[in-house]
Order: structure tokens, then C-alpha cells, then sequence
């Protein structure tokens, strides 16, 4: 996913993923909520954000994500199945479907991506002066199908996630580490990833 596509609008990542990686065009291309309240997260940013549903609430997201490296270029989809199970504890499940590699050496490559399971907990509530504080961790779970797509490895991700809102505008902050398990034969280092949003809506009937 943090998760997913890069931030489109001023995530500043140290590191992301095993290459640097250019995301060109993140789309929401469907968006099905099962309650009436304002969605958690937002697919088209991989900031997480510091918001989420009342108890009880949920939504069903999907996006499609272009990504191009110096390897060549990936296309994926990203769903996404978040609930609220309580005020302050949020559950959230992405699986990517489809994902398609175009390298500039070598063969296409296509096939099932892994899945990502997070939970994230609201540890203080945003104030006039204060942001909200959220502590998150994620795991990757390694469904993938395809060995160029997937590791087959568990990977490890933990948040430290700032959030506020000034006038219409919903500033957040992430800090992650993430670990990465390791194949055979391969050596992976661990990775801290820093990113910043800013999320401004066109219209309160969105």
C-alpha cells in the first residue's frame, strides 16, 4: 500500500520498496460504502491518514495504480475493505487482484499480488492546538502467484501517524519502519519511510 501508490500530493518517501519507485497516475476507479459516513482513507494517497468511520461503519474502495522505475512499469489494482471496530480501533484489508510487470528486459509478467492487513489504533484525539496520534502496524501477507511479483515472504510494517485538520485542509504525517523477509538467496534492508499529505476536498457532497 502506507501502502499501495506513492503520495500524490507531497509524500517525501527515504526509501519505497525494495526500488524507487515513480507512481505516474493513482485512480480511484470505484468507491461502495455499506454505511453513510465519510470514507477512512483516500486509495489515491499511501499517507495514511489520522481519520476513519464511526463504530460500526465501513467502506469498499478500488483503485488501479501506475507505477514506472528504471525496471520498467507496473500496473496493479489495489482494494480496499476498511471498518471501524470501535471509535478508536480501525481494520483494514488490501488485496491486490491483478498486478502486470512490463520490464525493459525480459518477459511480461502478470498474476495475483499479495495482500496487506493492517490495524490501526486512535491513541489521542485531535484538539484545537494538538493532532490526533495513531499507531498502526501492517503485515503483508504473500498471496502473489508469480515469483517476479511476489517474495513469498511475510514483511512487517509499524506507523507513527500524525493528523490535522486547519480550515479545509487535512494535514497528515507518517513515520514508518518496515522489515522485509528474505528469500533464499536474496538480501533485503530494512526500509524507514517518511510521508506528508495534504487533502483538500472539491466538494462536501463527495
Amino acid at each position: 500500500m502506507p501502502t499501495q501508490a506513492e503520495n500524490l500530493l507531497g509524500g517525501v518517501p527515504f526509501t519505497r520498496r525494495a526500488t524507487n519507485r515513480l507512481v505516474l497516475c493513482s485512480v480511484a476507479a470505484t468507491a461502495a460504502v455499506f454505511c453513510a459516513t465519510p470514507a477512512f482513507a483516500d486509495l489515491v494517497l499511501e499517507t495514511e491518514t489520522a481519520r476513519w468511520g464511526k463504530e460500526g461503519t465501513g467502506t469498499i474502495g478500488n483503485a488501479i495504480q501506475f507505477e514506472k522505475d528504471p525496471d520498467g512499469t507496473t500496473v496493479l489494482t489495489l482494494t480496499a475493505f476498511e471498518y471501524a471496530w470501535s471509535d478508536r480501533v480501525e481494520l483494514l484489508l488490501e488485496p491486490f487482484f491483478y498486478e502486470k510487470q512490463f520490464p525493459k528486459i525480459g518477459d511480461n509478467v502478470s498474476g495475483l499480488g499479495d495482500t496487506e492487513f493492517t490495524i490501526s489504533y486512535l491513541a489521542f484525539t485531535e484538539t484545537s492546538d494538538l493532532p490526533a496520534v495513531v499507531f498502526a502496524a501492517k503485515v503483508k501477507i504473500p498471496t502473489g502467484d508469480a515469483p517476479d511479483i511476489s517474495t513469498g515472504k511475510t514483511d512487517y510494517t509499524g506507523y507513527l501517524i500524525l493528523g490535522k485538520k486547519i480550515g479545509n485542509i487535512d494535514f497528515n504525517a507518517n513515520l514508518a519502519f518496515e522489515t522485509f523477509g528474505e528469500p533464499a538467496g536474496e538480501t533485503n534492508h530494512d526500509q524507514i519511510i517518511f510521508d506528508l499529505s495534504a487533502d483538500y476536498p472539491v466538494s462536501q457532497d463527495w
